[in-house]
């Protein structure tokens, strides 16, 4: 019977049937058991975030020490250097950071603000807005952008593979040539004087429906020519007669403006099913839902190259127009863009539905909040504990270390001393490091963002990415999560090329890079795990313990090889090599599977 119970299989039997009755015996006494454990994890954690924090700030306080400063004073000095920065950091970091990512939430999902005089919810032409970028036009939520940059890609594809577009897509494009057409050809003509180098009096006759305002200069969201291109030609009038050149186009680009988003409204009403509320809102949608002429069909199609050039100088109107042009691309058995459409239609108006009602809900929110003022007041308090706590244990942690030496068993107390050492070695290398690195990343990520801003590469929030990107290193390829944003935003900018992308995604690298020097010069090898066992421990750890597995995945793996260094690989070459499951006779030998990782 002895012989049966010393068998190891029989332990683990055991032990595994020990550990069921002890689950099987807390969710039966749920009712009881959980908040006894609810109430001892709200004194716990904050215990547990200060052993965190001392340990992070033991190395700094020994060394203090050791120079002959009290340990009370180093604590002292330390944790009030630690204050001063956090509250500079608050200060000089966080509201900008906020006010980005409030800033961000509103254009990504609303657009930029106007006032709604219709009462209708959308824009309309004509109604007031906030030009943040200054480009002349308002901008639509990024949502719709990024799903007009979608639909006029689909476009651009089927004209350029000459596969067509369906008969509502022409039949708007032939409203868009005729309502242009004037404006676009006195342009040209313009163009074509100044580079011929004609006067006034070669100049073409103006349209007579251009308005007697203009703006001071041209802007990229307006249809037409480049902004290069009016540059050039007007560096070849002549001096005396270039204000009026300029004057002449400026006019005709706004009135050709003002068309184009019409043209865009009205066919958006249209797609939307609204009943058409004037007379080109009337011709679109008659357009799109008649039969075309021959005729019409093969100007569409010469509009739809047109704009397909013009798109591919990265003129944003010609994108806009071929996007509102591609939405009825699609047939029977493809997944049109209305689908799209209709997505983001509702994410919008559940946005604004939740703008809304944000006072009612903030006054929901502040009755409910009195009914858990316990929870509120709980959660200040630990708050409050966790640097008190960690104040306290730095002072008490030598004594600490003496008295959990002195209870251990006389025959293993160097054995479990040498263990608990190098795992306390392994964690508070990496949270010291862990921080040290955030940090520093996060001001690589700043800086990197500048320094392509400075190159030409605007990318929207660019602060805000670095800061994310470089804080994200505390989890391990975190940094995706920020970066995919980042590289679609920086894609809907009006002048994003291949290397706009690409220099955001430089940006990462260097990040990434950084982080990987400085994880064995800060960290120390001993924290360095195999990439598949880290891959293991974050899987493993992030299903158990959600977000805080992912961050501790590196500490609890790095423990956990250790003890598996001291207990299972010297049992495991034992028994391959005597078929005894015991430690070997000679503790001295290191060798074989003790070394294993």
């Amino acid at each position: 019977m002895n012989n049966l119970l010393d068998h190891p299989w029989m332990k683990v039997l055991v032990i595994a049937t020990t550990i069921a009755m002890c689950s099987f015996a807390l969710r039966e006494t749920a009712s009881i058991t959980q908040p006894v454990f609810s109430a001892l994890a709200d004194v716990l954690v904050p215990v547990a975030v200060a052993f965190a924090i001392a340990y992070v700030v033991m190395p700094v306080v020994d060394l203090l020490h050791r120079w002959g400063v009290p340990r009370a004073v180093a604590s002292g000095l330390l944790f009030g250097l630690g204050s001063l920065i956090l509250v500079a950091g608050a200060v000089l970091v966080v509201p900008p950071v906020v006010n980005q990512a409030v800033d961000m939430s509103v254009r990504v999902f609303q657009g930029e603000p106007f006032e709604d005089r219709n009462g209708n919810g959308r824009w309309e032409a004509g109604e007031p807005f906030e030009d943040r970028d200054r480009n002349g036009s308002r901008d639509p939520a990024m949502l719709s952008r990024g799903l007009a940059w979608m639909e006029g890609g689909q476009a651009r594809l089927r004209v350029k593979l000459k596969l067509g577009l369906n008969e509502p897509a022409l039949g708007f494009l032939v409203v868009y040539d005729q309502e242009t057409m004037v404006l676009r050809s006195y342009l040209h003509d313009l163009m074509a004087a100044a580079r011929s180098g004609l006067g006034p009096d070669g100049w073409p006759k103006a349209p007579t429906e251009l308005p007697n305002t203009l703006d001071t200069r041209w802007s990229p969201a307006w249809p037409g020519p480049t902004q290069k291109d009016i540059d050039e030609s007007a560096g070849l009038v002549p001096a005396v007669d270039r204000s009026a050149w300029m004057a002449a186009v400026l006019r005709a680009g706004a009135e050709l403006h003002r068309r184009h988003v019409a043209l865009l409204v009205a066919v958006r009403r249209d797609r939307a099913g609204d009943s058409p509320d004037n007379a080109l809102g009337q011709r679109i949608h008659d357009l799109r839902v008649a039969p075309l002429t021959e005729e019409a069909r093969d100007r569409a199609m010469a509009m739809a190259l047109e704009l397909e050039v013009a798109a591919e100088s990265d003129q944003t109107a010609a994108r806009e127009a071929l996007g509102a042009a591609g939405a009825a691309v699609g047939g029977k058995g493809e997944v049109g863009s209305s689908t799209f459409t209709a997505v983001v239609g509702r994410i919008e108006e559940a946005v604004r539905t939740t703008m809304a009602d944000l006072p009612s809900r903030a006054a929901n929110w502040a009755s409910n909040g009195v009914g858990g003022f316990d929870t509120i007041m709980s959660w200040l308090l630990g708050l409050l504990l966790v640097p008190i706590y960690a104040f306290f244990l730095v002072l008490a942690m030598p004594a600490i270390r003496r008295g959990i030496k002195s209870y251990l068993p006389r025959d293993h107390r160097d054995q479990v001393v040498r263990i608990i050492r190098d795992i306390e070695r392994v964690v508070s290398a990496f949270f010291r490091g862990r921080l040290l690195i955030c940090i520093l990343c996060a001001l690589m990520g700043v800086i990197g963002f500048i320094g392509i801003s400075l190159l030409g590469v605007h990318v929207p929030y660019g602060m805000l990415f670095g800061v994310a990107i470089g804080l994200a290193t505390a989890i391990p390829l975190a940094g995706l999560a920020f970066l995919l944003p980042a590289l679609a935003l920086t894609m809907l900018e009006p002048t994003a090329t291949g290397w706009h992308l690409g220099a955001v995604f430089g940006v990462y690298l260097l990040v990434q890079g950084l982080e990987a020097v400085l994880i064995p010069v800060i960290m120390g090898r001993e924290v360095e795990l195999h990439p598949v066992t880290l891959i293991v421990a974050l899987l493993l750890c992030g299903k158990l313990l959600g977000v805080l597995g992912l961050i501790l995945a590196v500490p609890i793996a790095a423990t956990a090889r250790i003890l598996l260094r001291e207990y299972f690989w010297p049992r495991l070459g034992n028994w391959a090599a005597t078929g005894r499951w015991a430690m070997p006779i000679e503790p001295g030998d290191n060798s074989g599977p003790r070394n294993a990782t």
